[in-house]
């Protein structure tokens, strides 16, 4: 299996670095919502100060490096002069702010201020100034971002100079039938167990964090990289379900109020396994709307299919397509009885956003996920080396009649706009 990967390679997203670590770092979005401290409703006509929520402001330490002032400063999402609307509303005009607080006039004679509590959503509408304005406050986007390192991943393989003589080597006359060059199935299967052994770390890698493996001899400077399951757990938009039994529309629609919140894609691939699958394609076929339909046969052929399975829906204005993975069921892999995964789907945004950078420059295509390998004159191959020692090698290295065969992958996985992504997980 190499699913991950040759999509990737497919879209052609792999980029390389030369550090071991790198930060990933993105904006978010333009504007944002306000949400405050519970507060009594104004008097018609009259003024309200309110005080933003800690979660929708920043404050910035003054001591940080280089500077080693004391106390810090606070900003919020609110500056003189913005209109802010009100869930039932209604229409008001800041005239100071002070700290984490706001003062706020309502628009319209003989309205008021409405009562806020702290699940209240305000959001700041625009800037109305007066003629001769000077500047207005200025506002800035927050950041998001990650980090994440390389993993070193190698494979061996031994084949003593007797094999060479007796099974390990086949023929292979290749398409012209007169190739002189033969390959060992050692080597072979050894080369795919290793682009497994990839493709499990992008999957389901967890950074290493535990100071007593790092302080055993030899473990010093293994690294060991997030994956792709650990960073949707902790930043994208997760739906647990009790069992695939119960899965049902709702957590469908759940989902797809995230990525309309959000701001998701259009189309989705939905990598699932084959419980899952079965659960989607029950929700699907038993939908009573779908019930009430008929079915068309295709008369002009005598052979007649009973098709139980469904290749993807629409719901609400987004395409998902349906995609078993056989790493999520294979027992050896991620899959079997009891298994972590079971159940497991991740929808994968399919398309790249275009944006054009500020000044006119080209756009560029951003991915929703690539590999991050490392740039080094040693490995030749986008972070992969091959190569063999021993003294049946080409180029004899030692005594030993032996060949040694060695395959070495540094990479990781770089995901972009958690926002963007889904997955359906067993609570």
């Amino acid at each position: 299996f190499d699913d991950i990967s040759g999509w990737i390679d497919m879209l052609g997203a792999r980029e390389g670095i030369a550090n071991l670590e790198f930060f990933h770092g993105e904006s978010e979005g333009n504007t944002e919502v306000i949400k405050v401290s519970s507060a009594s409703a104004g008097s018609a006509n009259a003024a309200v100060t309110l005080t933003v929520a800690s979660g929708y402001r920043q404050t910035t330490s003054q001591t940080a490096a280089p500077y080693i002032a004391t106390g810090s400063s606070t900003t919020i999402p609110v500056g003189v002069n913005d209109v802010i609307q009100f869930p039932d509303g209604t229409l008001g005009s800041c005239t100071a702010v002070s700290g984490n607080t706001f003062t706020v006039i309502p628009v319209v004679s003989g309205a008021n201020i409405p009562a806020v509590t702290t699940s209240s959503v305000l959001k700041n509408i625009t800037t109305a100034v007066k003629e001769g304005a000077d500047s207005v406050a200025a506002k800035f986007k927050n950041q998001y971002g990650y980090r994440n390192n390389m993993t070193r991943i190698r494979t061996s393989s031994n084949i003593s100079g007797d094999s060479f003589a007796i099974r390990d080597w086949i023929t292979n006359y290749g398409k012209s039938g007169a190739s002189p060059h033969r390959y060992s199935e050692q080597l072979m299967d050894d080369y795919h167990r290793h682009r497994n052994k990839c493709e499990l770390a992008k999957l389901i890698g967890q950074r290493i964090t535990n100071t007593t493996l790092a302080n055993t001899s030899g473990f010093e400077t293994v690294l060991l990289s997030e994956g792709l399951i650990p960073w949707l757990e902790s930043n994208a938009n997760v739906v647990e379900y009790a069992s695939t039994a119960a899965f049902s529309l709702a957590e469908i629609d759940t989902m797809g109020d995230y990525f309309t919140k959000y701001r998701g894609a259009d189309t989705y691939d939905l990598w699932t396994d084959r419980s899952l699958s079965l659960a989607i394609d029950d929700v699907i076929g038993t939908d009573s709307r779908l019930a009430a339909g008929s079915v068309v046969y295709d008369n002009a052929r005598e052979e007649k299919y009973a098709n139980f399975g469904f290749d993807g829906f629409k719901r609400g204005g987004i395409l998902f397509k349906k995609k078993m993975n056989k790493v999520f069921n294979l027992p050896e892999y991620l899959g079997g009885d009891n298994a972590y995964h079971n159940g497991i789907g991740i929808l994968v945004p399919t398309d790249n956003v275009v944006t054009a950078p500020f000044g006119g420059s080209k756009p560029v295509s951003v991915p929703s996920l690539r590999t991050v390998y490392q740039i080094s004159s040693d490995l030749p191959n986008k972070g992969t080396k091959e190569w063999s020692h021993g003294g049946s090698a080409d180029v004899p290295t030692s005594g030993e009649r032996i060949m040694k065969y060695e395959v070495e992958t540094v990479e990781a996985l770089e995901p972009f706009a958690a926002n963007r992504w889904g997955l359906f997980k067993i609570a």
